[in-house]
């Protein structure tokens, strides 16, 4: 399989339809700054954490093509959690993603997400007519060769190494057309042979940086309630070969604790904190029973923590009635409570009356955890009953559950910042509908595993042949953090055949 027949595509509860184009929005009034956009809401969709961008032939040319996350929407207003390079103007297009029901025409190249690439659309090349990018796979820039003796096209990272073996015969037209660098870079391309020069003709073409693509940039409030958040995309093997395809996060960094640390403790001392971020990751306990906190700040080797002790995971059975996130919960008879963050259904339905899955909480209140077989209710009482839990629940996050000490030379490493699960589809190419970023969950989620060099998750096995599968980004926003968080490690795919 080449790299461009798997593809990633966006995902959006507004599409209606297998491969349907995501609605054109329109800037209704010139912004009075770069973080704001008024617009008209026919969806009547809250857009908060959406990912966005203006469309490539938008009237104010400094915002073609420009990525943007939404950190709330109210009525006709937008605001984003980063500035735009410009403020929008009455009659700007723009495009918005978020949920899922099926996958939209829109997409990014699957080998770099949040990575390098080019434009969301086409590229038409000016000096050297005839070719169009349609897809790129580069952290740098590239240049294009073409030999009008051979009739052929190159790539080249550097304008002296080409890798001639990969020479894409051009002598006619060619569609979806196939040319990779000796170091693995590569351009999907169409080809107008009629256009060519009549010359041989090298371009450099400069590959823009797209971010935020399906992870976007969000902006968290000190004073803001702890969420857990869901983006989407999906993915489709245009290959009718089988694939064994692997997502890989950032790269691993390792060291030993340089001291005991006992749960509740205010920080982590490690032994050597180089190569590790300078705020806002997850540090992961890699022993015989794993486990995860949450660092808002490094200083050298010490390494600061976010409270996550009050987050608890509920496994669940017998569920009746979809609990809303953010209602608070309760059981019948200890009126043990938490707020409900995240809702994760493996089995059953709602509809059915057996539901089952797991719960997520934060804000635990009570004097003992709940108990396999009591009934959780909406707080406070009298409310809804919504399930029963099923197993014992834990103290924990992300699916470790929280270990009362790590001790000095224990091996920890930086985690990804998110988690990654999939959804299959319905016959019909349509997936369980889902409007928002924080609305029950159809799956459930794995950790990842230690690579070589980076945290790896396999995707699928060799059965994702000419299919398509949803993906399932989490990302777990902390109450007591503020500012803008960013995705900084690159997520990228392989397969083998």
């Amino acid at each position: 399989m080449i790299p461009n027949e798997l593809q990633l595509y966006y995902s959006s509860s507004e599409v209606a339809s297998d491969g349907g184009s995501l609605p054109q929005k329109t800037v209704t009034d010139d912004a009075a700054n770069r973080y704001t956009i008024d617009w008209s809401d026919a969806s009547g969709i809250d857009w908060s954490y959406a990912v966005g961008w203006f469309d490539n032939d938008t009237t104010t040319v400094a915002l073609r093509g420009v990525l943007f996350s939404v950190w709330s929407a109210t009525g006709s207003a937008i605001t984003l959690a980063t500035q735009l390079p410009t403020e929008p103007q009455t009659g700007d297009t723009f495009r918005l993603a978020q949920g899922l029901s099926f996958q939209s025409s829109m997409k990014i190249p699957i080998n770099a997400v949040n990575a390098s690439a080019p434009e969301l659309a086409t590229v038409e090349l000016v000096f050297l007519s005839g070719v169009t990018i349609k897809q790129c796979r580069s952290d740098a820039d590239l240049y294009v060769r073409y030999d009008a003796d051979d009739e052929t096209i190159t790539i080249s990272l550097d304008n002296e190494t080409w890798n001639c073996s990969s020479a894409l015969d051009v002598s006619s037209a060619v569609t979806d057309g196939y040319v990779q660098t000796t170091t693995g870079e590569w351009l999907s391309i169409d080809v107008d042979d009629t256009a060519l020069p009549a010359t041989s003709t090298t371009q450099r073409i400069l590959v823009s940086e797209i971010h935020n693509a399906i992870l976007p940039v969000v902006w968290v409030e000190s004073e803001s309630f702890d969420l857990v958040l869901h983006h989407f995309a999906v993915m489709e093997n245009e290959s009718s070969g089988t694939e064994d395809i692997t997502a890989f996060a950032n790269e691993i960094a390792s060291t030993t604790l340089a001291a005991q640390y006992n749960d509740g403790d205010e920080y982590i001392d490690l032994t050597d904190g180089e190569g590790f971020p300078g705020r806002d990751f997850w540090l992961h306990l890699d022993e015989s029973i794993d486990d995860i906190r949450y660092v808002t700040q490094r200083a050298g080797n010490r390494c600061y923590l976010a409270d996550t002790s009050d987050w608890m995971i509920v496994p669940f059975n017998q569920g009746t009635t979809e609990p809303p996130t953010g209602q608070r919960v309760e059981d019948l008879t200890t009126q043990t409570a938490g707020m409900l963050r995240a809702v994760y259904v493996t089995s059953g339905s709602w509809a059915l009356n057996d539901a089952a899955g797991f719960l997520w909480v934060s804000d635990y209140e009570g004097a003992s955890p709940w108990n396999t077989g009591e009934f959780v209710e909406e707080s406070p009482q009298p409310g809804d009953v919504y399930c029963e839990t099923d197993g014992t629940p834990y103290f924990g996050i992300r699916e470790k559950a929280r270990q009362p000490i790590w001790y000095s030379g224990d091996t920890v490493q930086n985690y990804p910042d998110f988690d990654l699960a999939l959804i299959a589809p319905e016959s019909s190419s349509e997936y369980t509908s889902i409007e928002h970023p924080q609305d029950t969950i159809p799956t459930s989620f794995s950790p990842w595993f230690e690579g070589a060099v980076y945290w790896e998750k396999e995707i699928d096995d060799s059965s994702f042949s000419s299919e398509q599968i949803a993906l399932v980004f989490r990302r777990i926003l902390l109450e007591g953090i503020q500012g803008n968080l960013q995705i900084e490690q690159n997520l990228f795919f392989d397969w083998e055949t």
